[in-house]
């Protein structure tokens, strides 16, 4: 443990004199959870090892050739002509 969880120091500007503070077992414990939730979610991400424009890229690329697939697939339902 850093001893920077068990303790917080806060300077004054007015004065320039040094107060410090105890932080309770309950803010320690928040702390704990707070990094520990932090650090399984960037672990979750480091697993992708792609970065966001690559997956958002695939996903639009996969979207597009499903869309060209069903317009193939049942024809053209709007457009100029389709009327007749």
């Amino acid at each position: 443990m850093c001893s920077g969880q068990y303790t917080v120091l806060c300077v004054k500007k007015q004065g320039k004199s040094e107060v410090t503070y105890k932080i309770g077992f309950v803010a320690r414990k928040f702390v704990e959870n707070a990094d520990q939730k932090r650090m399984e979610r960037q672990g979750r991400r480091s697993l992708l090892d792609v970065s966001s424009k690559e997956i958002r890229t695939v996903r639009r690329e996969a979207m597009i050739e499903a869309n060209l697939f069903y317009e193939e697939s049942k024809g053209l339902l709007y457009g100029p002509g389709t009327a007749e």
